[in-house]
């Protein structure tokens, strides 16, 4: 529960991008098309950590790409 009242002030630099909080879980989604980059926001997260007190634990950091069904992903035809 303290986690969640702590997390209440971090926010994503741009309205496009979303960050879901859930426990002690949270998820910053950024589309493709957007005016802050993923890395930019993430450095926000991490500044925002610091200036909590708080760690971000690096081996629980995922990193998931989706492509939709209008992307054509090349491939090689031998």
């Amino acid at each position: 529960m303290l986690y969640i009242i702590m997390e209440g002030d971090l926010k994503a630099f741009s309205s496009i991008n979303l960050l879901f909080k859930y426990a002690d879980d949270t998820n910053l989604l950024v589309p493709e098309i957007t005016d802050v980059d993923i890395n930019d926001e993430f450095n926000n997260v991490l500044k925002w950590a610091a200036d909590n007190c708080m760690t971000v634990i690096s081996l629980k950091l995922k990193k998931l790409f989706l492509i939709g069904p209008r992307h054509v992903i090349p491939y090689l035809l031998l």
